[in-house]
């Protein structure tokens, strides 16, 4: 059996390959995606009744420079519904494009998506732009207003998020696992609590930047788990799958990522083989025999 694993390089700005893909299986976009827009607005907060002043770009999916693919600049704003309540078009030159948007006196006030999309910035097989931005309106901007509505929305963790290393928590083999919690407006919020197993604590949660953390565990399939925070709320954990693949990223240098790959016991050997993306092209590979467990070290070099 063989099996290719991808996954995204999100932490190295730039690098060569020294194991080289076969060319024709680099892609030629990413997942359709040929360029991506950053729209930057004057700020985040609009009274009805004024202009939303922006700055867009068009940046290459790949290379992330200017692109000079598109000439023209689709925006649009959107309530809570989904339903558009304004949108227009702007010419791009050499990937920037400006303008403004009128922030309508009869709009209710709460959160509005503003999309700007070109004919190239969408995934493959769908029509929805990507990377929103989010704005809020307001009847007015005051201090009191701010100050009441503070004190109707506390700063408590709505929600708590498990994000096993390599993407699955696999019985009988210790992963690492990250977690992020969130207040109702999506806003980093700081926790402490523990994670339970059958009632016994196996983990501390703390979160340490950003309402982020990590905590290592030899998850156990017949077991049941559930955070459980210092005010004494619960949420439940993320799922233990019976068998599979469990990767995890050992070391980090300038030349090479060195990983664990492993599979319970009793599953059969099989050639694995690791791909390493970034944007969309393949930078680096790694082929392996996986029977157990196994270290696998993938070369790369700075440019």
């Amino acid at each position: 059996m063989r099996k290719t694993i991808c996954f995204l390089l999100c932490c190295m700005a730039g690098f060569t390959v020294r194991a080289q893909a076969p060319a024709d299986s680099v892609p030629q976009d990413y997942n359709g995606l040929r360029e991506t827009v950053y729209l930057q607005t004057s700020k985040g907060v609009y009274e009805t009744g004024e202009d939303l002043w922006f700055k867009g770009y068009a940046f290459d999916a790949q290379t992330l420079a200017l692109s000079g693919r598109s000439r023209t600049l689709f925006v649009e704003m959107a309530d809570g519904k989904d339903s558009i309540v304004w949108q227009e078009k702007y010419p791009i030159h050499a990937g920037m494009a400006e303008g403004h948007i009128y922030v309508d006196k009869n709009l209710r006030p709460g959160n509005y998506r503003i999309h700007a999309y070109t004919r190239h910035s969408f995934l493959r097989d769908t029509l929805m732009p990507i990377y929103p931005k989010v704005i809020r309106v307001v009847k007015e901007i005051a201090d009191k207003l701010e100050h009441k509505e503070a004190a109707s929305m506390p700063d408590t963790v709505a929600r708590l998020q498990f994000f096993p290393e390599g993407g699955d928590l696999v019985n009988g083999i210790p992963s690492k696992v990250a977690f992020k919690a969130t207040d109702y407006r999506e806003m980093p919020v700081p926790v402490e609590g523990v994670l339970e197993e059958n009632g016994r604590v196996v983990a501390r949660l703390e979160s340490m930047q950003d309402s982020m953390g990590s905590f290592m565990l030899l998850p156990r399939r017949d077991a049941t788990y559930k955070a459980v925070l210092s005010n004494g709320r619960e949420f439940s954990f993320c799922p233990i799958e019976a068998s599979g693949l469990a990767l995890r990223l050992n070391k980090q240098t300038e030349q090479f990522l060195d990983f664990q790959l492993s599979q319970p016991n009793g599953d059969k050997p099989q050639t694995v083989r690791l791909v390493g993306r970034m944007r969309g092209m393949t930078c680096c590979t790694a082929t392996a025999t996986l029977h157990g467990s196994v270290r696998v070290r993938m070369p790369v070099a700075p440019l």
